[in-house]
C-alpha cells in the first residue's frame, strides 16, 4: 500500500457521528474504514503496511483500550474530534495527535493532511 494515500480509520460511539465523519471525507480519495474496537483498529493498522490515521471521538481517546493501542503503535497518527470552539482550527496535542471540532470539515481535512 502506498503511504501517499493513508488508510483512515473512523471510530465513534455514535453511528451519526461516524456517518458525519465519513461524509466529511467521502470525496477525499482516502481509503476509509469504520472500526468499533481498538482490537479492530490494531488489526487494520497491522495489515495496512502504510500510513494509518485514526479519527476518533475525543472522549474515547482516553479510554484504556485506545491508550494501549497507541502505546503499542506509537506512530499511529490520530485526529481527536472534540467539542472545541468551531473557529479554533486544528490544535496539536502531541507529535502524532491533533484535535479538531467534530463539525469542522475543513479542519478534519487539514488535520489529516498535516499528519500524512
Amino acid at each position: 500500500m502506498s503511504d501517499r494515500f493513508p488508510l483512515i480509520l473512523i471510530m465513534s460511539s455514535s453511528p451519526f457521528e461516524r456517518m458525519h465523519a465519513r461524509t466529511a471525507l467521502a470525496f477525499s480519495g482516502w481509503r476509509i474504514e469504520d472500526v468499533s474496537t481498538a482490537k479492530e483498529a490494531d488489526r487494520a493498522y497491522s495489515r495496512n503496511g502504510g500510513m494509518v490515521i485514526l479519527v476518533i471521538d475525543g472522549d474515547l481517546l482516553d479510554g484504556h483500550d485506545w491508550q494501549a493501542l497507541r502505546a503499542t503503535n506509537p506512530m499511529l497518527r490520530t485526529v481527536a474530534r472534540s467539542p472545541i470552539p468551531p473557529d479554533s482550527g486544528v490544535r496539536r496535542i502531541d507529535s502524532v495527535t491533533l484535535r479538531v471540532n467534530p463539525y469542522d470539515h475543513e479542519g478534519l481535512h487539514e488535520a489529516i493532511c498535516l499528519l500524512s
